[in-house]
């Protein structure tokens, strides 16, 4: 799944800093709130 996803973004555009904080962040929440979700993922 992750690959996948991977692969569709723009490989020869840097992700700018801002959307990777962001990304982070989701990501932090996603896992405190439902870790047993992002396992199955």
């Amino acid at each position: 799944m992750m690959r996948q996803q991977a692969s569709a973004l723009p490989v020869k555009q840097p992700i700018p800093q801002h959307v990777a904080e962001r990304l982070e962040s989701e990501w932090r929440q996603v896992r405190e709130s439902a870790p047993a979700v992002t396992t199955k993922r």
